[in-house]
């Protein structure tokens, strides 16, 4: 008989009082204030999947190379779970308020107990937002890189997941919704 599993949300769908994120041209800089997408050390085990949705309005000056990342951590000196796609990728021009949607998906790939970093996980998705300065395009950046990075489970109370951003242009982010949860 296969196993059941249901889908759970890991926190409830969070009251959102983040104010605007300013992205600061040549900074990396985090979206979600540290415990908002925590996951506790006792819900991480191998084959586990989280999946976060997030979405709001994203406001960029001019036209600018952005880099994604992912990270296994809630600070932005976690670990990356590698760069937005293959390369930077450059937003398509001066976007006022244009509604975007970021979907992540972070797998725990191994877990030793035995401490040191020998437990690893692997994370994908996607931020995605019309380009308002052409009709019918869209502006979609991945996230992620598939290969396993690894963590130490025994050094952290709350494990939990990072989006950043690094601009090469100025703008902010207003994050409006959030939810995160366990697939299986």
């Amino acid at each position: 008989m296969s196993r059941t599993y249901f889908r759970d949300l890991v926190n409830e769908p969070l009251a959102i009082n983040n104010a605007s994120v300013t992205l600061a041209a040549g900074t990396d800089t985090i979206l979600f204030p540290a415990g908002q997408i925590a996951i506790q050390n006792s819900d991480v085990r191998p084959g586990k999947v989280w999946k976060l949705t997030a979405s709001g309005i994203v406001t960029t000056g001019v036209t600018g190379a952005w880099i994604v990342t992912q990270r296994w951590g809630q600070l932005l000196s976690s670990p990356s779970l590698g760069v937005g796609g293959p390369a930077t990728y450059n937003t398509p021009g001066s976007e006022t308020n244009t509604v975007f949607i970021i979907e992540a998906y972070w797998k725990c790939a191994t877990l030793g107990l035995g401490g040191g970093a020998n437990s690893s996980v692997v994370g994908n998705g996607l931020f995605i937002a019309p380009a308002t300065g052409t009709a019918g395009q869209t502006w979609i950046q991945p996230m992620g890189g598939g290969s396993a990075v690894t963590f130490d489970i025994a050094t952290v109370n709350i494990a939990g997941a990072q989006i950043s951003i690094n601009s090469a242009v100025a703008g902010s982010i207003l994050i409006t919704i959030v939810t995160l949860e366990a697939l299986n």
